[in-house]
């Protein structure tokens, strides 16, 4: 009898910790809404140059265009290079270790290996006038011969994008999930820049509430299926939270978890009180982490630098934006001192040669010298940088440009932890 009662304990211990577990879980039912939200628009450029697969696919053309620009609109770009691997029987197990790596959001879903419309075909040109004018293939049947010349709007100060997203026109396509192949729309936005540059974005976010707070979700505007971007707001609040970041809300913090697509549901993972937090957004205690130095088998550690301020720059060789940054980095290291401020570059999908061939002055280190850094610290965008303070907090991001130095002399002279 004694043991049928310890048994009994046993069963009902395991299920209220299995329960507790579960509560700890939110899943939060998503609703679709057609505009940028609050959150800071995003466009992709389309160069003036053209896709030889949009090309041999696409019909209809206009017979008095005689100079234009064909291309593909990757609006699933996960599923779109995909499936472009599998065509050419490319070793599948190589896309994976990629896709790893690429991919941001734990809750991954099903790809097609059988190529659907994860794109959407565009040709523009300059006509006689020399006005821009552009095709969309709304419809994804490849034939321009059904759809509508459009003039795209000049971005300009004030422009206001609600109401050039409310006139943009949808677009048909396959979104692949595990739940199967389903038809979707979104609209895409096409504007003008300064320069007679076309650019894109998807006008799409998602809203849901919690403790009767409304929340917006974005997946960045450049790519819809949150594989790499899973943002979200609370009302009257401007801060994002990106996946894996944490929020305070009423006496709970909580991390995002993304957005499961295939359920259509934002996630939050309700986060114990007595548990240490570390999170990449400002006034969390920065990610521990090791990497390697260059030019030896020793480590170092952020704990290394506790007393001083660190500044982070994640870049690359490859990255123009990047490069622009190095002399106003360069500049603010010479006129600080290392005893109240460390400078670490971490040199992403780069090489030991390349990174060497910049002879920068700050040291340098390889991200492949570490266990996972880009994807513990979230990095989808180059640069990226961050600012930690004395006691190990992260206390600004994405510093950079001219004012460099001067903001980073405000934080040595003002900030007090």
């Amino acid at each position: 009898m004694k043991k049928i009662f310890l048994t009994f304990l046993t069963i009902i211990f395991f299920y209220c910790t299995s329960k507790k577990e579960e509560t700890n879980i939110i899943h939060l039912k998503l609703r679709e809404v057609n505009n940028f939200g609050s959150f800071k628009k995003s466009f992709s450029m389309l160069l003036k140059s053209s896709s030889e697969k949009a090309e041999k696919e696409s019909k209809g053309i206009p017979k008095d265009w005689k100079e234009f620009y064909i291309k593909r609109i990757w609006i699933d770009a996960f599923q779109v290079v995909y499936q472009d691997f599998i065509k050419k029987n490319l070793d599948e197990s190589k896309f994976n270790d990629k896709y790893k790596t690429w991919i941001k959001n734990p809750n991954q879903r099903k790809l097609s290996k059988k190529s659907i419309n994860s794109y959407v075909n565009i040709i523009f040109r300059e006509n006689k006038n020399g006005e821009v004018e552009y095709i969309l293939d709304t419809n994804n049947n490849k034939d321009f011969s059904d759809e509508e010349i459009r003039i795209p709007l000049k971005v300009s100060d004030n422009f206001n994008y609600s109401i050039s997203a409310k006139k943009s026109p949808f677009v048909d396509y396959q979104l692949s999930t595990n739940n199967g192949i389903l038809k979707e729309k979104v609209k895409v936005l096409v504007l003008l820049n300064s320069n007679k540059d076309l650019m894109y974005g998807f006008p799409q976010i998602f809203e849901t509430s919690f403790l009767n707070r409304k929340i917006q979700v974005s997946h960045g505007f450049s790519n819809v299926t949150f594989d790499e971007k899973s943002v979200f707001m609370i009302e009257n609040k401007k801060e994002e939270i990106n996946i894996h970041e944490i929020v305070k809300i009423d006496d709970f913090m909580y991390k995002n978890l993304g957005v499961n697509i295939n359920t259509k549901t934002l996630i939050l993972e309700r986060i114990p009180r007595d548990k240490e937090l570390f999170s990449t957004n400002v006034g969390f205690k920065a990610i521990p982490f090791k990497i390697k130095k260059m030019n030896s088998k020793d480590s170092i550690s952020i704990l290394n630098y506790r007393g001083k301020f660190i500044y982070i720059d994640f870049w690359g060789t490859w990255c123009a934006p990047c490069l622009m940054e190095i002399p106003t980095i360069e500049y603010a290291y010479e006129e600080t001192s290392r005893s109240d401020i460390e400078f670490l570059g971490i040199a992403v999908h780069d090489t030991k040669e390349k990174v060497k061939s910049f002879n920068l002055i700050y040291p340098q280190f390889l991200e492949s010298d570490s266990k996972n850094l880009k994807e513990k610290y979230n990095i989808i965008k180059y640069p990226t940088t961050f600012l930690i303070d004395r006691k190990g907090k992260i206390v600004a991001k994405d510093l950079k440009g001219e004012k460099l130095l001067d903001t980073l002399n405000f934080y040595i002279k003002n900030y007090k932890n």
